[in-house]
């Protein structure tokens, strides 16, 4: 936050109960695309989040300043971030990101699920009902099926 580093290329994304593309325009300071609430256990990054609601959070930031940006991140617990003016919540079903480089030498570097991958056209679609999870019953003891 504190480099303010502008990004360019292209967003689209389908808002929730629409099939019509929408597109904001570059250059981006940042962009979450998210599944879940909690990025961590003390940074709540997509408060509106619902593992189950068969969208990806998506969190975009065009402009801030330095001073703006740090005193409203510094809190993530809260999620009051959220409702910062200059960022822009959305629930889509797909998401197309076409970042372009920064140089010839140097194009950049996407940060997936905390891994770094080369810039490249990423298309994210939700599949509602695709996985199924697992998992036993806290303190149950005993058939986790039960």
């Amino acid at each position: 936050m504190l480099a303010q580093r502008q990004y360019a290329g292209g967003l689209r994304f389908k808002p929730k109960g629409s099939e019509a593309w929408r597109t904001l325009e570059a250059p981006f300071f940042s962009v979450w695309a998210c599944n879940t609430r909690w990025l961590t256990t003390s940074a709540q990054l997509a408060p509106r989040a619902l593992f189950d609601d068969g969208c990806v959070d998506l969190l975009v930031i065009r402009r801030v300043g330095r001073c703006e940006a740090l005193s409203t991140f510094v809190d993530l617990t809260s999620g009051k971030h959220a409702e910062a003016p200059f960022l822009e919540y959305v629930k889509a079903t797909e998401i197309e990101l076409d970042p372009q480089p920064r140089t010839a030498e140097q194009p950049g570097m996407l940060a997936i699920d905390g891994e770094l991958v080369p810039y490249a056209s990423t298309h994210i679609s939700v599949l509602p009902g695709k996985l199924h999870v697992l998992g036993a019953v806290k303190g149950g003891g005993g058939d986790a099926c039960e």
